[in-house]
């Protein structure tokens, strides 16, 4: 009597385990989010912060300050299109490079995490009265597998919440630094 029991309870188990992979296998990977921030300067404040990958130690969590485990090497271009930088830390590796870059307009830049397709991301400076509305958005897709389909759901909400402590930073910065 024990024995049928645990047999159909074992059965209940590995059916329900089959049913999440293979719903999770279907599960939409794209990801498109956005975060924004108003900050009392204009764009051309703001943005050589955002243009020179040297500059991000100081704000961004693509930093060693703020991420001790990064340990982090910038490429022989550190500012404007084609600079790039490249890291490694416990939970893998990454590159992270300028393809665009309008002054006091717009950066885009693509990151790769280890072996996770590329993701595209933009910081936008629009001027908005006194001050000027930071945009920064990201897109992309996550790879296959049952696992990812289930984790697509909460990505882009860990990442915004990492832009917007990056942002939070920058923005300090910034308007410490402009005159009174």
């Amino acid at each position: 009597m024990h024995t049928r029991f645990f047999l159909r309870l074992i059965a209940t188990v590995i059916v329900a385990i089959g049913l999440l992979l293979v719903v999770g296998s279907f599960l939409p990977r794209d990801y498109s989010f956005q975060t924004e921030m108003k900050f009392a300067a204009s764009p051309d404040e703001i943005f050589p912060y955002v243009n020179n990958l040297k500059a991000w130690q100081e704000w961004s969590s693509y930093s060693s300050e703020i991420n001790p485990q990064l340990e982090l090497t910038l490429g022989p271009i550190e500012e404007g299109v084609d600079a790039s930088q490249s890291w490694v830390e416990t939970r893998g590796s990454g590159k992270l490079w300028i393809t665009h870059s309008i002054p006091n307009e717009q950066i885009a830049y693509i990151v790769e995490f280890g072996n996770f397709p590329a993701m595209k991301s933009t910081v936008e400076f629009v001027p908005d009265g006194e001050g000027t509305m930071v945009k920064w958005s990201s897109q992309g897709r996550l790879p296959g597998g049952p696992f990812y389909g289930w984790f697509g759901r909460y990505f882009s909400d860990i990442l915004v919440v990492d832009y917007r402590s990056s942002l939070e930073r920058l923005k300090r910065i910034v308007e410490r630094q402009r005159p009174e």
